[in-house]
């Protein structure tokens, strides 16, 4: 009995410890918002924690309640977040599913890990997250939405677990958080684990349960058939011209499915108090990339572009026993890259594999006190004999190999093979409206050169490319998330 109090006193005082050694948020000295008085007092302060990571894919950044959107799409995770870290800044380092999540689970831009293609496979050699934890003791579990995020493009890497769930015309967060309960409430209690999901419900096609409905109505009726994708390839193609209510229709019918995930989220957290996992779990949630609802004239589609409606994503980090209560914010640039040497350092794990090459930053001096360790961020989107398919979307194109440097000001977009160059001010016109490349030559001078310089040092590391092999089932899957037609040709 009392080696059992001595250990139960032994947590409870590392745990007060680490309180009281990292907050500081009222202490004198300490800015506004800060956690800890030094980053290094964070490194390794989770190490034997839990991850689990959650890819909401397709949610755009100012479609949650605690980015100031109006409609109720997010009142779980409005008031979750108060729990947790909000980045502000935070930009997906491509537009479309493959190669963002491959940037995240490899530390690199989607040039160097290869995987940046319609129908890339990461390769072998590439050394990923999952395969680190694994190798450091960790039980590794993955339940995914499939198709650009199946084991044939290379995700199923480090994963002791990894299956593809249900139809692309079907939501499945409710069952993603059903099997991940059950997995937790089965798995070795004495081994960390890291636990990752990933589900395709706020992208096209859009089935909303109709219980989801209500708090978005009215809701305009509409011809548009939102659960065909081939219709949506027609409406993305203009071949199909939206009115008005049409355009409401469809965003009403996202807002709904980001409710409906929303919820799930809330079940799933809820398992994690039951199982009394939350004090020892770090949780992560993110989304690989935007969408496009007439922004710049593009509807549903997101693989072509850079703009700020598609590379500008939500991400949110809770840190047991620092971020409770605190409701933080973070200004600072991040990007995606940014998150597999953050979460490593946290964790308190040291990478001496050669094979691993990690580009990102660690955010910890963000997290601790908003201090930048981004002056700019980078992404990009290739897309080789595509455009070619919409004529009436990109009239006069049939490549693109745009990117973009971001700073907290501008957005400087380059696609030298259409011999396009865009310059926008973040502060002054965030919506991207107003190309002021020909009034600002002096930025334009400081920002090009720097992103050729990164051009040319991402290629220089540009790894062999490798194809996938499909089965049919994700072919399928593929066709009705729009990305490939009938016929098999890749479309996004």
């Amino acid at each position: 009995m009392k080696i059992q109090m001595m250990k139960h006193l032994t947590v409870n005082f590392s745990r007060i410890f680490l309180i009281l050694s990292l907050l500081c948020v009222a202490a004198p000295g300490c800015r506004k918002g800060n956690v800890v008085s030094s980053p290094q007092k964070l490194k390794g302060a989770y190490k034997g924690y839990n991850l689990v990571l959650v890819s909401l894919d397709t949610l755009r950044y100012d479609r949650l309640g605690i980015t100031g959107y109006k409609a109720p799409t997010s009142p779980m995770l409005d008031t979750w977040s108060r729990d947790a870290i909000m980045f502000d800044s935070m930009i997906s380092n491509s537009s479309w599913t493959l190669p963002a999540h491959h940037s995240l689970f490899t530390g690199q831009f989607p040039t160097v890990h290869s995987a940046n293609y319609p129908g890339a496979r990461l390769a072998n050699d590439k050394v990923t997250l999952a395969e680190v934890l694994n190798r450091n003791g960790y039980d590794t579990c993955a339940w995914t939405g499939g198709a650009y995020v199946s084991r044939g493009f290379g995700f199923a890497q480090g994963f002791a677990h990894f299956q593809e769930v249900g139809d692309s015309k079907e939501l499945i967060m409710d069952e993603l958080v059903d099997l991940s309960t059950r997995w937790l409430e089965n798995r070795n209690p004495h081994t960390p684990f890291f636990l990752f999901l990933h589900s395709f419900d706020v992208h096209v096609p859009y089935t909303p349960p109709t219980e989801f409905l209500p708090p978005f109505e009215p809701i305009p009726t509409s011809s548009v058939d939102a659960t065909d994708p081939f219709t949506l390839l027609r409406i993305m193609n203009k071949d199909i011209t939206l009115k008005p209510p049409d355009l409401e229709y469809l965003n009403k019918l996202y807002d709904a499915e980001i409710r409906f995930v929303d919820h799930q989220l809330g079940r799933l957290f809820n398992a994690l108090d039951r199982l009394r996992l939350t004090d020892r779990t770090i949780v992560v949630l993110f989304s690989d990339h935007g969408e496009t609802f007439q922004d710049h004239g593009l509807i549903m589609t997101h693989a072509y572009t850079l703009y700020e409606e598609v590379i500008h994503v939500p991400l949110l980090i809770r840190l047991p026993g620092l971020t409770e209560g605190l409701g933080l914010r973070r200004q600072s640039l991040v990007q995606t890259v940014d998150l597999m040497p953050t979460l490593l350092d946290l964790l308190g794990i040291t990478i001496s594999d050669s094979k691993v090459l990690m580009l990102g930053k660690s955010l910890l001096p963000v997290i601790a006190y908003d201090e930048p360790v981004n002056q700019e961020v980078f992404a990009e989107t290739n897309y080789n004999n595509h455009l070619q398919k919409f004529p009436r979307m990109f009239p006069g194109r049939k490549h693109t190999a745009t990117r973009v440097i971001r700073t907290s000001e501008y957005a400087y977009i380059l696609d030298e093979i259409n011999d396009v160059e865009e310059l926008y001010s973040i502060k002054n016109d965030k919506h991207q409206q107003q190309n002021i490349l020909n009034e600002s030559p002096a930025v334009v001078s400081e920002l090009k050169p720097k992103l050729k310089r990164w051009m040319s040092a991402v290629s220089a590391l540009s790894g062999a490319r490798t194809d996938a092999e499909m089965d049919p089932e994700t072919v399928k899957m593929l066709q009705e998330l729009g990305y490939i037609d009938k016929s098999g040709s890749k479309k996004q």
